[in-house]
């Protein structure tokens, strides 16, 4: 009889990303707490309104658990975080850019323009990614390019492929979904963040680079 194989390893690579997602809340949802004195002199406000800042997080997170629960165990867990992440990161950085400011600064964010351009007709995959961890050798190779969800999103098929200390070699499929962002929700959530907007520039395509499209907006 052959030898036995020991069972690889599942990949601990989601449990660091979701270990920092929630670190990074949890940063997120303290930090009030270490800024009260400022708060209060800052805002002239007492501590029964500190109280309910603080308290905020706790009762808007209680009511978007129990349908985020709902929608990751019907739709598709990465998924919802990943565009839950997504999400609150674009709020944060507008939020931001309104409170930092001066009157009449501007904010600006350009957009890549795919207007005409064909996802994936031409498309060339780069070499692979590679790295050699204590002896096994880690590999990525992108191999498509395709537009997703009716044109909202660009999927990027990869092939991940690890070889062990040993020369056995094992490859599985991968896709990696990038949700696409108009200049038109852009706007709105510049809007919503409480900025004035100040218009749109176009960068043209070049051979080099495709066009982007830059969102201005500016604090009142």
């Amino acid at each position: 009889m052959g030898e036995a194989v020991a069972p690889r390893a599942p990949s601990t690579w989601p449990m660091w990303v979701l270990g920092l997602v929630i670190m990074i809340d949890q940063v997120d949802q303290n930090i009030v707490r270490g800024v009260v004195p400022q708060l209060k002199e800052a805002f002239g406000i007492n501590d029964a309104q500190i109280g309910l800042l603080l308290s905020a997080f706790v009762v808007v997170n209680g009511l978007v658990t129990v349908p985020a629960g709902y929608l990751a165990d019907r739709w598709n867990r990465t998924r919802t975080i990943g565009h839950t992440v997504v999400g609150w990161s674009a709020i944060t950085m507008l939020t931001a850019a309104a409170a930092h400011l001066r009157p009449g600064g501007t904010f600006a964010a350009a957009l890549m323009d795919l207007t005409g351009e064909p996802v994936g007709g031409d498309y060339v995959p780069p070499g692979p990614d590679m790295r050699d961890v204590d002896g096994c050798v880690y590999s990525s190779q992108p191999v498509g390019l395709r537009s997703v969800e009716g044109g909202a999103a660009i999927s990027v098929d990869r092939v991940r492929t690890v070889i062990d200390p040993r020369g056995e070699r094992t490859s599985t499929a991968n896709e990696i979904r990038l949700e696409l962002l108009s200049p038109d929700v852009l706007e709105e959530e510049v809007v919503a963040a409480g900025l004035v907007l100040a218009g749109r520039r176009t960068v043209p395509a070049t051979e080099d680079h495709v066009g982007s499209v830059v969102v201005l907006a500016t604090a009142s």
